[in-house]
């Protein structure tokens, strides 16, 4: 992705090496970056400092129904600290705001529009 490589894989349990996040940990984690990044912005522009903010993810797996064996993040759970901002109630909501405009999320509520071509030697 433009001149930044990514490893992949799974865990050694599952028949990868473990070499590095699964995909399911990166989609994961896109969403918590995201966030945290238009968290960052905001309080960039309102005067508050985001040094030592935190994002904290868990997340939990279910089966997709109709698919054995498929399976799909069913539950994401991220918890925002900044050891720095006092979080008044406009504070907390002016960050959530924020948090919401992330293209992740964003992509995830309207779900796009995907397609898959194949090619072979």
């Amino acid at each position: 992705m433009r001149e930044h490589r990514f490893v992949t894989d799974i865990a050694v349990k599952h028949g990868g090496d473990d070499a590095g996040p699964s995909p399911g940990e990166f989609f994961v984690a896109s969403l918590a970056t995201c966030a945290g990044m238009y968290a960052s912005s905001y309080c960039k522009e309102h005067g508050l400092d985001p040094t030592g903010a935190t994002v904290e993810m868990d997340w939990k797996l279910a089966s997709v129904e109709g698919m054995p064996g498929a399976m799909r993040i069913s539950e994401i759970a991220l918890n925002v600290s900044f050891p720095n901002v006092a979080l008044d109630e406009a504070t907390e909501a002016g960050l959530r705001e924020a948090m919401g405009h992330c293209t992740v999320q964003n992509s995830i509520i309207n779900r796009p529009r995907m397609e898959i071509g194949l090619k072979g030697a």
